[in-house]
């Protein structure tokens, strides 16, 4: 196991954002693509990872993991519809750290006046100022953006055109109380160079631009700053004097007020880095063990900034970190039921969902437990490229089409003992609602009558309940109803003999001899071929114009 801190890469920046539609727009604008979208509608956040890939980007068509210069947006659901929710830009106090992010661009003129045409505030337009060499857009949340030339000012003044495909992420900007600490780190524990210093001694402050990747040149063909044609790197910014003040700290952007997060390092081997930074004893925010999620770690730089520790992808798969296979769940189940299927899969819980929507999604998932309201169609089934099982969570699978399933290799499991009480003591309510006119009484009080002689009804001490499906909601029915003084009757051409002895169930050879004693008919079969129209008129007819009937079957 080991190492190779040369093959680091800057991976990301976190900003918490207010609405993901206008922040998305924002940065779509800038000319970066959505390279990936993490939806956790459980924990109710989504992470949306935008970054330049096009055909003149530096990481065009990359996997996520092996790219630097992303910007990863961070939404929890319903903030933008909370007015009074606000971001910290990170550039005032009491959230002061982080300062920006930076996109280095081919014509700085044009691009300034294209992100004004549009609409978009500046808390630093080009012409402000003596530096006229760099501008502060601001993105919706109010972030600020610096935008740099990779060309000379002069040279592009008065062109009009601006092409989005070359421009780059090239930076992100946080404080730092003091440089010799900090630079160590990132250089000595992060693995990090230094690709430039720019030193400001007239201002009392320094900056200093570290990242992955070969050494910086001194200078740059064109005159211009050497690493504006780069992505991915680390700026730290240090303003004299703040190593001496005891008390002094920056704001890491995570305990209120929020607004930036972090950044992320993709590793060669996520257990080898983070066996590497143990061994050089770093303070950790959450190591790779901790938690549930162990594809992920959390190491804390001087300022106590939190840097992401994942694995790149491409380099390496991680053996033993096989992701979770994932779960759709597309109605309510029972919070219950959710903690022991989370604490070892991926669940995804979509109520709501319409036919198509469902058909849209099913593809990115492992399996998918229903109720009875969703239907699992062929087409369905055939959508789902990656589906192992369909789980009904309770006992019929009417609703699942089981030879398409079948057919593509997909195992259909039920729950036959989920619900039997439920169902049973359901059927006994029934039972006694029925046996007591109870709905008719009730319609009638409400109609302002007072009907009891005609509502009255009937006591179940001593009358027949005869049960069609002796399974185990029936034998549980039998049960109860033996504790109520009925005498039990049943016809099932399956039951166990043994077990309806032991409830006290007498059972019938045929139907049609139950139907003429029955006071009450229960039934609990499945909708099959052979129970399909058991009970039509021909059976009505032998059975006692008294007797009350109950379907609590499915179908």
């Amino acid at each position: 196991m080991s190492t190779d801190p040369t093959k680091y890469k800057f991976n990301h920046s976190m900003l918490r954002i207010k609405d993901p539609k206008e922040s998305v727009k924002f940065y779509e604008f800038l000319g970066m693509k959505q390279v990936k979208k993490l939806e956790n509608p459980d924990a109710k956040f989504d992470l949306y990872f935008l970054a330049y890939d096009s055909p003149k980007a530096v990481s065009h068509d990359a996997h996520w993991s092996d790219r630097e210069g992303i910007i990863e947006l961070t939404h929890n659901y319903g903030t933008e519809n909370d007015p009074n929710y606000k971001i910290a830009n990170g550039n005032s106090e009491p959230g002061k750290g982080f300062g920006h992010v930076c996109v280095s661009v081919d014509n700085i003129q044009a691009a300034c006046s294209r992100l004004e045409d549009a609409g978009y505030k500046f808390q630093k337009k080009l012409t402000d100022g003596r530096m006229r060499s760099i501008a502060f857009a601001l993105d919706p949340d109010g972030y600020w953006v610096e935008i740099i030339a990779q060309n000379p000012v002069d040279k592009t003044e008065g062109v009009k055109e601006t092409d989005v495909q070359t421009y780059r992420m090239n930076h992100t900007m946080i404080r730092i109380k003091d440089a010799e600490k900090s630079l160590a780190f990132y250089k000595d524990v992060m693995g990090m160079n230094l690709k430039r210093v720019s030193e400001n001694k007239d201002a009392n402050f320094n900056l200093y631009f570290l990242g992955y990747g070969p050494p910086a040149p001194d200078h740059s063909a064109n005159g211009v700053n050497p690493v504006a044609d780069r992505e991915g790197l680390l700026e730290l910014t240090w303003n004299y004097g703040t190593e001496k003040d005891k008390g002094f700290k920056y704001h890491d952007g995570n305990a209120e007020p929020q607004g930036f997060g972090h950044i992320c390092v993709s590793v060669d081997d996520l257990d080898a880095a983070c066996a590497r930074f143990e061994e050089k004893k770093v303070s950790w925010k959450k190591r790779l063990t901790d938690g549930r999620m162990k594809n992920i770690a959390f190491v804390l730089d001087p300022d106590g900034y939190w840097i992401e520790v994942i694995q790149n992808e491409k380099l390496k798969q991680r053996a033993n970190c096989t992701p979770k296979p994932k779960v759709l769940i597309p109605e309510k189940v029972s919070p219950d039921g959710l903690a022991l299927l989370q604490a070892s899969l991926d669940v995804h819980e979509r109520k709501g969902l319409s036919p198509e929507d469902l058909l849209a999604i099913i593809g990115d998932y492992d399996a998918l437990i229903v109720r009875s309201e969703t239907r699992v169609t062929a087409a369905l089934l055939a959508a789902g490229k990656r589906l192992k099982v369909v789980a009904r969570a309770g006992v019929g699978v009417d609703n699942v089409d089981v030879q398409a399933a079948t057919k593509h290799g997909i195992i259909v499991v039920n729950s036959p003992v989920g619900n039997i009480n439920a169902a049973a003591e359901h059927t006994v309510a029934l039972l006694m609602a029925v046996a007591r006119n109870i709905g008719d009484a009730c319609a009638s009080l409400k109609a302002g009558k007072w009907e009891r002689s005609r509502l009255v009804g009937v006591e179940v001490k001593g009358k027949t309940l005869a049960i069609v499906g002796l399974g185990k909601v029936g034998l549980t029915v039998a049960r109860i109803a033996n504790g109520l003084g009925m005498d039990i009757i049943a016809y099932d051409p399956y039951a166990n003999p043994s077990l309806a002895a032991a409830a006290s169930v007498e059972l019938l050879p045929s139907l049609s001899e139950l139907l003429t004693d029955a006071d009450f008919l229960t039934l609990h079969t499945p909708l099959i071929a052979s129970t399909k129209g058991m009970i039509s008129a021909q059976e009505l007819a032998t059975m006692k114009r008294t007797a009350r009937i109950l379907n609590v079957a499915r179908g």
